[in-house]
């Protein structure tokens, strides 16, 4: 099964609740995010990438939220993180998709290319 494959409500409810794992060539990736920027770039531009059962294995857990402080509200903010922790600034909210690729991107490089 792909991506498109999901009804809109039902990849909304994944990725914003307990994650939508998606295989990018060798790399499978958890992903969660209640950010709607976030959901319309995953549909958008990981349509035909398969989706795998949520008790399978996966190389990284990553999540995209607003942080837990008052840039909620004021200037809000997009926060990246990989297994509960945040390497990176949080960046503009609209900046929130970009943010997912960018860490996804780290993630490959930082982890999958040592010997």
């Amino acid at each position: 099964m792909i991506l498109a494959d999901l009804s809109r409500s039902e990849f909304e409810r994944r990725l914003a609740g307990p994650g939508l794992r998606l295989r990018a060539g060798p790399v499978v990736m958890q992903i969660q995010s209640p950010l709607g920027a976030v959901a319309d770039g995953v549909a958008l531009h990981y349509a035909a990438h398969p989706i795998e059962g949520s008790d399978g294995f996966a190389d990284f857990f990553v999540r995209v939220d607003r942080p837990r402080n008052l840039r909620r509200w004021l200037h809000p903010q997009a926060v990246f993180y990989i297994d509960g922790e945040a390497p990176f600034t949080p960046l503009p909210l609209d900046q929130a998709f970009p943010l997912l690729e960018w860490g996804l991107n780290w993630c490959i490089s930082a982890h999958c290319h040592s010997t």
